[in-house]
């Protein structure tokens, strides 16, 4: 029982962190917009994206680090 718990907490945190991102990078999308020089905008975009790749790698690195240390707790009976 609760191992499955822990499984449906995982998942909505996993949940909330997409949801998070997606926000970041609309935001982040929409503060480009407000450039007005088109060509810089492109410029902008990648200068902003990089950073929200690189919080999603460490989400993801974290994420799976901390399922295995749940797995090998509830392993350990």
């Amino acid at each position: 029982m609760f191992e499955k718990t822990m499984n449906w907490s995982f998942a909505i945190m996993a949940l909330m962190i997409s949801v998070m991102n997606g926000f970041l990078g609309v935001g982040l999308a929409w503060l480009v917009n407000l450039i007005p020089q088109a060509e810089f905008s492109i410029w902008w975009g990648m200068v902003l994206a990089a950073p929200i790749l690189l919080i999603a790698i460490v989400q993801q690195v974290v994420f799976r680090k901390a399922q295995k240390d749940f797995d090998s707790f509830f392993d350990r009976k």
